[in-house]
């Protein structure tokens, strides 16, 4: 029943061949529709999921769009104590600390693989051990610093939005993520330089910067993070 309800959505698909762009488009088209499910409930279906349902039916068809059974089902998943006991103790030495922080911390120190603990998990544990943010009261007590400035060039900003829209045919036909890579005065909120770039590295910073300079002179400072 779930099989043939996934393929009734999808259906439209294979009746033609269709580029990649006119499928992402009818796909995305699709994500904004509601459809009535088997259980009677009303749902919609992003465009991730109905890219999987598609894929899944191109390689194995209508057997591939079967539910999985989860090979963990039924199996509590819990954390040794050692490792539950330094968990707690990253998260009381400062409460604020996040779980994916407190995970990094682990994995670190090696007292656990990278990539073998989920946060959900760990989130779970911390709870029932009384060590959650929400229980020690942190949740959302982040600090925010007020900047005021008073002229243009005081502070600049770098930053980067990235989107799927570029369609490369060497070495191979395929659409890339670009990334806008922008300099924005926090003044005038004047953006001195803009472009667009293949990555988000350090090169691509200084290239934007540099522009930026020649166009609008020195700032005083500079910030961008993640790079």
């Amino acid at each position: 029943m779930i099989a043939l309800f996934r393929h009734a959505i999808i259906a439209d698909l294979e009746f033609e061949e269709l580029r990649r762009g006119e499928l992402s488009a009818r796909i995305a088209s699709l994500a904004e529709r509601t459809f009535r499910t088997p259980s009677g409930d009303e749902q919609r279906f992003c465009v991730r999921t109905l890219w999987s349902w598609w894929s899944a039916y191109k390689r194995g068809g209508l057997d591939a769009l079967l539910p999985k059974e989860r090979c963990d089902r039924g199996v509590p998943k819990v954390i040794a104590p050692d490792l539950l006991e330094a968990a707690v103790a990253a998260r009381k030495e400062i409460p604020s600390r996040s779980t994916s922080t407190v995970i990094d911390i682990l994995e670190r120190q090696r007292r656990v693989e990278a990539g073998k603990l989920r946060r959900s998990t760990l989130d779970r544990h911390l709870e029932l051990a009384g060590a959650s943010r929400r229980r020690m009261k942190t949740l959302g007590d982040k600090r925010f610093i007020r900047m005021l400035f008073s002229a243009p060039n005081q502070f600049w900003l770098g930053d980067y939005h990235e989107a799927n829209i570029l369609f490369v045919r060497i070495p191979r036909e395929r659409f890339r993520t670009v990334h806008m890579g922008a300099i924005i005065d926090h003044y005038s909120k004047y953006v001195p330089h803009a472009r667009w770039y293949h990555n988000e590295q350090i090169a691509t910073l200084e290239d934007s910067l540099k522009k930026a300079i020649l166009k609008r002179g020195l700032c005083d400072k500079f910030y961008a993070d993640r790079v």
